[in-house]
């Protein structure tokens, strides 16, 4: 793993940061987000980031569910097929971070 000095990481001399969320914007194919990420670091960001997502972690929550009592109808059985079209697995994400320091920027994955 490639670390960086807390410095640059920090951007000490008050730069203003550009991060690139890339969220699941690439829906899961990874050609896609290779370009994002190109696009981006030509475009001035800084960072690049992503959101880790595993579908198969997804709770069925009863209050989502037609009839339930929450704030939106969110059913269990098509939120798993919509958000399990937007997986990357840990090899992929590991290939986000080392395309990231490629292009010089500094990857960041939060969770879903």
């Amino acid at each position: 793993m490639n670390l960086q000095p807390i410095e640059r990481i920090l951007n000490l001399n008050n730069e203003t940061k550009v991060i690139a969320e890339f969220c699941q914007n690439h829906n899961g194919d990874f050609k896609t987000l290779e370009r994002m990420i190109e696009e981006a670091s030509l475009g001035g960001a800084r960072y690049g980031k992503i959101q880790m997502l595993y579908s198969k972690e997804l709770t069925k929550r009863p209050e989502f569910e037609v009839g339930g009592n929450g704030p939106f109808v969110r059913p269990y059985k098509d939120e798993f097929a919509r958000l399990s079209k937007l997986d990357l697995n840990a090899e992929l994400e590991s290939k986000f971070r080392k395309l990231c320091y490629e292009v010089n920027m500094i990857p960041m994955v939060t969770v879903f």
